[in-house]
């Protein structure tokens, strides 16, 4: 499975930024984390 660092990097540093860019109204973050799980692809 591919993963995309660049994006996984920018939404960790700005959280907000997935909000903005979906144009929604960003809401208060506070306690907010951003991370990644691993899934397995399937063969």
């Amino acid at each position: 499975m591919k993963t995309d660092s660049l994006f996984y990097r920018l939404f960790q540093r700005a959280p907000a930024l997935v909000f903005e860019l979906a144009g929604l109204e960003t809401p208060i973050i506070e306690g907010y984390q951003f991370r990644a799980e691993e899934i397995k692809q399937t063969a």
